[in-house]
């Protein structure tokens, strides 16, 4: 008998059968619910009622090869003689069916088909190794740590066209294959289809109710459970299922965030996982599902065009820019960028717009730190001509460079340096990420995501939350402290937010009559940041990152 989340899952298939499209399923599922034996089963039917099919079962434990096939193997042994066929072959990895044996006098049915399974050791961790060509290939526990990115992309490099692929796990955490693969479904970015199973479909995780039940109760609290009353409201938990969560807990140590993940109620909560994150990742998640920063918040994608002597915004599904709270004339904005080289698969080069702690626009996208000087000052003079704090490490300085002088854009942040021996000090433009500041960035990060309601701080990019779920804070080989994303992630939004932050927190404003740029340009010949036309960004002499000072002062 199958249960109800069984049959659903026969029911997706038909489903995009019926639709034609790829039959390309991505489960994200609770721990022990029966997916990857019903899965075999599916595979089985599939293998015995098709003539010369091939199909792939990976599965992550060495063990689980054998356990598949013993399921296989029972499966044929309850069928009625005349519905199963012969086989032919039968080992450690794989079976083959033969043909079915019809009535004398009629020739037997053909069916020569395979199903292997093998581990993922195997299969991805040594190699890509699907061999001959399959009709189906199923992976079981993509979140774990063989199936990284790269490898997993030439496993499907390797996959037919029309080959139907299936993939289940539980959450392993955040910023692996299996992660980025479900997001990437259910933003319509990807060849997969994704479904998200919570616990609560199970009809038999509930248990009998005590007559001294109370949701919240000091049985709960001495769990360290506080939320029972909250989830029977928001997600129609019934007392049953609510005693049935406490008796799991306690099989798991008190360890509610492990419980979460191999038990989740959403698919956000599935991948939370505390201590990766270097910021807080309850909230971060609460980020995610709330209508105050991400979801469903009224979001324009598309492009600025410059018509009739003013940047105006227009609409495309395709644009880089995202625009969260439109220009208001009365309110000054700050623009934080991080310049990367430009190569489609580099890192991104993103700018972003805050109004005080708000989020309010972000472009994100592959263009050359030249052309992103102008992507800069579209969205800097859309904005009310912003306070622009470009990042000058690396091409940065390219960047600078064509804002300041060829684009005449001269609301730049600057800072004051310690020149060598001797010497005054130096004025750069733009910021500067060292190791001293970028500590100092990360943390403030971190304060105002921890305290969003004392400090009104509002993220509305899915993309920069995300980011920050898997920027983490570890040491190198020589001991020092490090703050970046977890490998194969990014975290190119994560650095223009504390960026921008930074502009706000560490500048000294100077009022100026008017924003017109001849008077921006004036101060700028004062301050000693334009000499005979050029750009001072830099100076002769290396300066120690050590002595990058933060009594930093700009205009506005």
């Amino acid at each position: 008998m199958l249960w109800p989340h069984q049959l659903q899952m026969w029911q997706d298939r038909l489903d995009l059968q019926k639709r034609g499209e790829f039959l390309w399923r991505l489960y994200l599922k609770y721990r022990q619910g029966g997916f990857s034996k019903y899965l075999v089963g599916e595979t089985f039917f599939e293998a015995i009622r098709n003539t010369d099919y091939n199909a792939l079962i990976i599965a992550y434990e060495k063990d689980l090869p054998t356990e598949f096939l013993d399921v296989i193997r029972v499966f044929l042994k309850e069928m009625p003689d005349w519905a199963k066929p012969t086989v032919t072959g039968d080992s450690a990895s794989e079976i083959t069916f033969g043909e079915y044996v019809t009535p004398e006098g009629q020739p037997n049915i053909p069916v020569r088909s395979t199903i292997r399974i093998g581990t993922a050791k195997t299969h991805i961790g040594a190699g890509v190794k699907i061999g001959r060509t399959i009709q189906r290939l199923h992976i079981t526990e993509a979140a774990e740590p063989v199936f990284i990115n790269e490898k997993m992309v030439k496993v499907f490099q390797t996959v037919p066209k029309n080959c139907e692929v299936v993939v289940e796990s539980t959450a392993n955490g955040v910023g692996n294959w299996f992660y980025d693969t479900y997001w990437d479904a259910k933003n319509g970015d990807s060849k997969f289809h994704q479904y998200f199973v919570p616990w609560t479909v199970h009809e038999e995780y509930t248990l009998p109710v005590p007559s001294n039940f109370r949701p919240d109760d000091k049985n709960a609290k001495r769990l360290g459970i506080d939320d029972e009353l909250q989830l029977m409201v928001d997600y129609g938990l019934t007392p049953g299922q609510i005693v049935w969560r406490r008796m799991k807990v306690r099989e798991f140590k008190k360890d509610l965030p492990q419980f979460r993940a191999q038990y989740p109620l959403t698919d956000t909560e599935a991948f939370l996982q505390t201590g990766s994150s270097y910021f807080s990742q309850p909230t971060l998640a609460f980020f995610l599902e709330s209508p105050m920063f991400v979801k469903d918040w009224p979001t324009k994608r598309g492009s600025l065009t410059y018509e009739d002597g003013e940047f105006n915004f227009e609409s495309d599904p395709n644009g880089n820019l995202q625009i969260y709270r439109d220009p208001d004339p009365a309110k000054t904005y700050s623009l934080s960028a991080d310049v990367a080289d430009g190569l489609p698969t580099g890192d991104y080069l993103v700018a972003d717009v805050f109004c005080g702690p708000e989020q309010v626009a972000q472009w994100r996208g592959h263009v050359s730190p030249h052309e992103f000087a102008d992507v800069i000052n579209a969205l800097g003079r859309y904005y009310n001509y912003a306070l622009c704090g470009p990042e000058d490490n690396n091409m940065g300085g390219t960047t600078i460079d064509r804002l300041f002088n060829a684009l005449e854009y001269y609301n730049i942040f600057y800072r004051e340096q310690p020149g060598p021996a001797g010497r005054p000090s130096i004025r750069r433009m733009g910021w500067h990420t060292s190791g001293p500041s970028k500590r100092q960035m990360v943390a403030e990060l971190q304060r105002q995501i921890a305290y969003w309601k004392q400090t009104g701080f509002r993220i509305h990019s899915e993309m920069t939350v995300k980011e920050c779920m898997t920027f983490i804070a570890d040491h190198t080989k020589e001991g020092e402290k490090r703050y970046a994303a977890q490998v194969g992630c990014r975290d190119d939004t994560v650095i223009t937010a504390c960026i921008n932050l930074m502009l706000q927190k560490s500048s000294q404003y100077i009022d100026l009559p008017t924003q017109d740029s001849q008077s921006f340009h004036s101060r700028a010949v004062d301050a000693g940041l334009v000499q005979e036309g050029r750009t001072v960004y830099a100076d002769e002499g290396e300066i120690p990152e050590e002595e990058d000072g933060l009594s930093s002062w700009c205009h506005r």
